[in-house]
């Protein structure tokens, strides 16, 4: 016996419900492309997808780890980075 998930959807124009693969809802969630209900009335999914919010928040992530670093580094008495020693064999 084969399971297909499903998920069911609800024109935004006709209100009548339709089922979709829950393969194809993701794709379209991710690619913004148009699908039709049954009666033939086009729309697609708005705003950023799963995909693209992890991206921006690890964009964020980077940046604030970079403000961060920046913040904590040494400086001398006249304002100017300290360099890291590097430790070497002795």
């Amino acid at each position: 016996m084969v399971e297909i998930d499903i998920i069911k959807e609800t024109c935004c124009s006709c209100k009548i419900p339709f089922w979709i693969t829950e393969g194809h809802h993701k794709q379209l969630l991710n690619s913004k492309d148009t699908f039709y209900c049954p009666n033939g009335h086009g729309q697609n999914y708005q705003g950023e997808s799963e995909y693209q919010k992890r991206l921006e928040r690890e964009k964020e992530l980077e940046e604030t780890k970079k403000k961060i670093e920046e913040l904590t580094r040494k400086r001398d008495p006249k304002g100017r980075y300290i360099k890291k020693k590097s430790r070497g064999k002795q």
